[in-house]
């Protein structure tokens, strides 16, 4: 299975502002059901009344507890995306199906500057003089070699490390659990 991320797709901006959104509308309805639970004990009196606000007590703690469930997932999520975002650096898109066609690429940079040295070791290795200008040019052909190189393997190795950087990255998902939350309501 192919490994792809696009860095634009981490972004969780919207997804956070939604959890806060969602946190906030809990603490009003918290501090609703809080007033209602503690200005009616004196003007809604007797058994039914007081039934209701012990269900209602209930009900505050399951939304404390989602409240709680909220931030976990909101910093889990800015966590996860943080990091591979952090992990992809320069690159906006790695995916791993991409390894055989960057590997190819070197290769094909590797032939063509060995083919270029064959025709300067024909054309120059003729005497001392020209021998000289030969390993000067080899030399500086190399350079130019690894220098086309270099940044293909760079991506290749940030590739290699993807799996791992996702793993990471799910890792902070992983540790977030909504049991709490769900037990809070299971048990209610």
């Amino acid at each position: 299975m192919a490994l792809r991320v696009h860095k634009s797709e981490l972004n969780s901006s919207k997804l956070i502002s939604l959890l806060d959104s969602d946190i906030q509308d809990t603490d009003r309805l918290i501090t609703e059901l809080s007033s209602f639970v503690t200005n009616t004990k004196t003007t809604l009196t007797g058994p039914a009344y007081d039934t209701a606000r012990k269900e209602v007590e209930t009900y505050i703690k399951i939304l404390n507890q989602r409240k709680i469930t909220a931030n976990e997932i909101k910093t889990a999520i800015s966590n996860s995306t943080s990091s591979l975002s952090s992990y992809m650096g320069q690159y906006d898109y790695l995916d791993d199906s991409d390894l055989s066609i960057l590997n190819s690429e070197i290769q094909s940079i590797r032939s063509s500057y060995n083919s270029i040295k064959n025709s300067y070791r024909q054309k120059y290795q003729k005497n001392i003089f020209t021998r000289l200008y030969l390993n000067w040019a080899l030399s500086n052909l190399d350079k130019q070699c690894a220098n086309q190189i270099v940044p293909i393997q760079d991506e290749i190795n940030k590739i290699k490390g993807l799996a791992s950087a996702d793993a990471t990255a799910y890792g902070y998902l992983a540790k977030t659990s909504t049991s709490s939350y769900r037990t809070a309501i299971t048990n209610k």
